[in-house]
């Protein structure tokens, strides 16, 4: 676990996650951090290469965090699959 000297704020936190990856929906709360990105074809990207991206703004940022989990909800078309991570803080 990282420690940060000043927290950032609600809003700093999701604005420097929305200026720096592109992700269908971020949520930010006291506890948790949820990216949200959906897909039709992955390209090779992943649930974990996700996580991955996160991390790294995430430490570069010096925000504490406890863990970090991901999700690939694929879904057979129509309905949308995403991939999904989730922080907790």
């Amino acid at each position: 676990m990282l420690k940060a000297e000043k927290e950032m704020t609600l809003k700093q936190l999701r604005e420097m996650l929305e200026s720096n990856m592109h992700a269908d929906k971020i949520s930010v709360t006291k506890k948790r951090i949820t990216v949200k990105k959906g897909y039709f074809y992955t390209f090779g990207y992943s649930s974990n290469k996700l996580a991955e991206k996160v991390r790294t703004l995430l430490e570069e940022h010096k925000v504490s965090f406890f863990s970090i989990e991901d999700e690939d909800h694929w879904n057979a078309w129509p309905k949308d699959s995403f991939f999904k991570v989730i922080v907790t803080r």
